[in-house]
């Protein structure tokens, strides 16, 4: 099985690359677990996990086989934000 993590600072593209990656896959005919948080467990039915998060620390990262960390300008990201949150 394949082990993905996304992660990066909230409305810094997380949740569009963890689609798009989720998405690459499923085209391909894998078996794709995705969502928040996952816990690192054998699952036998899938091909892949990719799991999201905004936090994390330097033991779970080093559980992934890849880690993905979107980059953004920050300046448009607080304006993202802002706008999103008034």
């Amino acid at each position: 099985m394949i082990n993905i993590l996304i992660i990066g600072p909230e409305q810094c593209g997380t949740t569009r690359v963890f689609n798009l990656v989720s998405q690459a896959f499923k085209i391909k005919k894998y078996k794709v677990l995705s969502g928040w948080d996952l816990e690192l467990k054998n699952y036998n039915n899938y091909d892949v996990l990719i799991s999201k998060l905004h936090i994390c620390n330097l033991n779970k990262l080093k559980k992934f086989d890849y880690i993905i960390f979107p980059i953004r300008d920050l300046r448009d990201s607080a304006i993202s934000t802002k706008k999103r949150y008034k």
